[in-house]
């Protein structure tokens, strides 16, 4: 991802998650949200790290695109879990696999409004979002709206940044 978009943007200012950020690193990494406010893409693992536990109130965060729906790694301890609970409840891949990765979509949402006056556009993609059973899990604030291209998106964060949404 990072790849692909310093090549369409090579001036983006653009921070990476990397792989056994000391303490140090973490709070560089963060720095670059509080600083001057000029804006700054992040690009962080989901459930990661920054996934729960960070504090960008205000004006240092604004929006977060989740890209997938979370769902953990298929392993044989998982599967055994899964295989039990679709015996006892009926949906094994839900409890193993589908609310376990929605958990850590709301995680990384919850970074975004963390308190009463912080406002912020999320962007969930991926198409199992309109499914039935992921779209249950999402709480009432978070009102997804179906797009099908990035001048959609832009139109509507556009439109909600200018206060044209109804309930924004």
């Amino acid at each position: 991802m990072a790849e692909k978009l310093r090549e369409l943007a090579p001036g983006l200012p653009l921070r990476l998650q990397e792989p056994g950020m000391d303490e140090a690193s973490r709070l560089d990494f963060l720095a670059a949200f509080t600083g001057d406010g000029a804006p700054v893409l992040g690009l962080c693992v989901l459930g990661g790290v920054f996934g729960e536990g960070l504090d960008l109130p205000g004006q240092a965060l604004i929006a977060a695109a989740v890209v997938g729906v979370g769902l953990p790694q298929v392993n044989p301890e998982r599967d055994l879990y899964r295989q039990r609970m679709q015996e006892a409840l009926g949906d094994g891949f839900g409890h193993a696999y589908r609310n376990p990765g929605m958990h850590k979509v709301l995680q990384a949402a919850g970074r975004l409004i963390r308190s009463a006056s912080d406002r912020g556009v999320l962007l969930l993609m991926d198409d199992r979002y309109a499914q039935r059973d992921y779209a249950a899990l999402l709480p009432p604030h978070i009102r997804p709206v179906r797009v099908k291209s990035p001048e959609e998106v832009r139109a509507l964060a556009q439109d909600f940044w200018a206060g044209s949404l109804e309930g924004a």
